[in-house]
């Protein structure tokens, strides 16, 4: 039976595991995860192609309604009507005792919030579409 190791670096990643965890258990531990999806209970983005394909004087209410569904909120019996949802961009979790009394676990999430906000005249048709985005950041503990 043969064995292949890569130089002997295979072996010394395995000794030096035991040790990493340990000292990773003994105080805290910063985990930063880059993310790119929609907060939980939100709406999934409506891609930057839809939006631009929103042409004032011709787009209807009803083509809007029929594309992108029914809307978060509305205004003014349908002369404005809006859509919005939550990208997380970026999560840090932070294990360990340092943060807190007990060996809780803190999430933090970094996003984005996007609301679309549309226009329309007294025939339904889009008079003017905007899109605002507002950082957010979200702090939970387990």
């Amino acid at each position: 039976m043969r064995h292949f190791t890569n130089d002997g670096r295979l072996c010394e990643a395995l000794r030096a595991a035991p040790m990493a965890l340990a000292l990773a258990c003994s105080g805290c531990i910063a985990v930063p995860l880059p993310m790119d999806h929609a907060r939980h209970g939100s709406r999934h983005a409506i891609p930057d192609r839809e939006i631009a394909a929103l042409v004032p004087g011709e787009t209807t209410l009803t083509q809007v309604l029929l594309r992108f569904g029914e809307p978060e909120y509305i205004y003014r019996d349908d002369a404005l009507i809006g859509y919005n949802w939550d990208k997380v961009t970026a999560e840090l979790w932070l294990l360990g005792g340092w943060f807190s009394e007990n060996d809780d676990i803190h999430r933090y999430k970094y996003g984005q919030a996007h609301n679309l906000d549309l226009t329309f005249d007294a025939d339904g048709k889009l008079l003017q579409h905007n899109l605002r985005h507002t950082p957010f950041d979200e702090h939970s503990t387990y």
